[in-house]
Parts: C-alpha cells; sequence; structure tokens
C-alpha cells in the first residue's frame, strides 16, 4: 500500500502511471524518456505490466487504482537514478577548419552498436559504463565520436569491478565481440584499465574511477609507455551520473561533465586539436619510470604498484 505522502514520487518507487506522463518515444532510439513533473528521465527500453495499487488517502480512504509497473522494478529504479537526461553539444565548437572536417574517420560512426552493448553485459555484472576521456569530450562537444580519435573510452567505478567481469571476458564468455588483449591491475588485484578489441577494427578501454568524499577528488590510473599515470578530477560518484544521447544510443555521463573536460583539456575544452595527446594532460601525474620492483608484466597482465 502507498499512503498519500508517499505518493508525490511514486515513479522512483517504479510505478508508471503511463497515461498521464508525457514520454518521448523515437523508434529510431534504443531508450525513451519519460517527463515527470520538472524531471527528464531516459530509460533503455522496458517492459511493463498492469497492476492494482491500493492508495491510502489522508482522511484514512482507500482508493484502488491501475497503475503500470515495469517488469523488472529493481532495474528500472537503478536506471531512474541515473537517469536524468543532459543534452550534448551545447557549446559551440570551435576550431574546426576545412581540414580537421575532411580527414578521414578513424573509427567508424557504426562502433556506437558495440558501444551499446558492452553498456548492456556490464550492466548486468551491476557495473555502470560511463563514457570517459576523449570519448566524454567527443559526446559533450560534438554529440559524436571524434573524428581523428583512436579508441573508446569508458570508466566505471572501482567499487563495482568485479573480477567475474574479466574471467568471463577472458574466457569468451560474452561471445567474440570483446576481447580484452591488456590489463593493468592493482595489488589487490583490482583492475584500473582494461583494453578490450572489437571487430569493427579499433579498441575499447574500461577505466576504474576511485573516488575520495573525504577531499572530494576522484583518481583514475592508466598506463603509457610502460608508466603508470595518475589523473585528478573533481569527484566523480555513483550518485551523480547522467544519461545522454550518443548517436541515438542511451549513454551514461558524469552529472559535471564541463567540470570533469576542463580538468583534462583546460577551459578551451571546446577547441578541435587533432593533435591531442592524453598523457600530456594538465590533470595527469607519471607516478614513476619503469622499474621492475615496481612494474611488471606477465601473460600480457601488468600490474602497478600506486
Amino acid at each position: 500500500m502507498i499512503s498519500s505522502t508517499e505518493s508525490a514520487d511514486l515513479f522512483s518507487h517504479g510505478v508508471i502511471p503511463l497515461e498521464r506522463l508525457p514520454i518521448t518515444d523515437d523508434l529510431v532510439k534504443d531508450y525513451v524518456v519519460i517527463h515527470y513533473k520538472d524531471r527528464f528521465r531516459a530509460f533503455r527500453r522496458f517492459h511493463t505490466e498492469m497492476t492494482t495499487l491500493a492508495y491510502k488517502h489522508l482522511n484514512g480512504t482507500i482508493t484502488e487504482i491501475e497503475v503500470y509497473v515495469p517488469l523488472h522494478i529493481p532495474d528500472f529504479i537503478r536506471q531512474y537514478r541515473i537517469g536524468k537526461f543532459l543534452e550534448c553539444g551545447t557549446r559551440k565548437v570551435n576550431g574546426r577548419n576545412m581540414f580537421i572536417e575532411v580527414i578521414p574517420r578513424k573509427i567508424p560512426l557504426s562502433l556506437v552498436e558495440d558501444m551499446a552493448k558492452f553498456r548492456d553485459i556490464i550492466w548486468d555484472y551491476q557495473i555502470t559504463a560511463f563514457l570517459f576521456f576523449g570519448t566524454l569530450l567527443g559526446w559533450r562537444r560534438e554529440c559524436s565520436i571524434i573524428r581523428h580519435t583512436t579508441d573508446v573510452d569508458f570508466a566505471a567505478f572501482s567499487e563495482e569491478y568485479t573480477p567475474k567481469l574479466l574471467e568471463d571476458m577472458t574466457q569468451g564468455n560474452l561471445g567474440d565481440t570483446f576481447r580484452p588483449y591488456f590489463l593493468a591491475s592493482s595489488p589487490t588485484n583490482v583492475a584500473i584499465e582494461i583494453k578490450m578489441s572489437v571487430p569493427r577494427g579499433t579498441s575499447m578501454d574500461l577505466f576504474m574511477v576511485f573516488s575520495n568524499r573525504t577531499t572530494n577528488l576522484s583518481d583514475v590510473y592508466g598506463v603509457r609507455s610502460q608508466n603508470p599515470v595518475r589523473f585528478r578530477f573533481p569527484l566523480v560518484s555513483a550518485d551523480n551520473l547522467c544519461a545522454g544521447d550518443l548517436l541515438n544510443r542511451l549513454m551514461y555521463v558524469p552529472c559535471n561533465v564541463d567540470k570533469l573536460l576542463e580538468a583534462s583539456y583546460g577551459e578551451d575544452w571546446d577547441v578541435d586539436k587533432p593533435n591531442h595527446i592524453w598523457f600530456t594532460d594538465r590533470n595527469a601525474k607519471t607516478l614513476y619510470k619503469h622499474n621492475p620492483s615496481y612494474f611488471r608484466v606477465v601473460e600480457r597482465r601488468i600490474s602497478v604498484d600506486f
């Protein structure tokens, strides 16, 4: 039974009075946007069923109403919490010229289908993948994949990571689409960077975000040229993720996306720089030079101490 004091936010409890809610439903997209009060929430398409709800008024009377509810309410609520819809491309792209526009695209836009598939796969492991680094920049700045970028970057929260994901990927239990070929992990066996090859001819990275609410900072680690690199960002947290559209597919992004981009690329992140090298980002710090006592390669698995 739902009381009148709870009814103001039935939506977040998985109760959807669909007959009264404006819904944006474009069949080209793999998601819908539900308008509720002053909120716009994006959801991957889901099935519903009709049920009867007992509603208790303040005067004690009870009314039964028919409502739609998702078949999988916990999953719906999880999407609701990170479904605040953000628009991309709200800042004009600067630095464009004819040369940049005509250079060959290094990643086909069809790769977004693999990105959506990966989003769904690790969602089932209770891991939320969100756009990061250059892929986040491309979404925010151009509503697309940057023409001259060479890979795709996702991130997830370290506390959500489970070794079962990597185990299943390595054993081919997730099919042939995502094959890990590089792993950097901490001494406690928490992955900090997983590189995967995908059939469309590029690689996809998954970075782990280590967030500290005491300092309001988040650290992300990567490995380049056999040197561990730490990136420091304003706090990225699981309760501050939003949703956005990338080429008609739903992707999750940090709600404070502009602050993260400014931390990496400076205030002029809206200027296209085809020669940008990510490990020169101003928030990056090389932790130490290559040293066998701290850094080792074993069966394409790299362990770093930080």
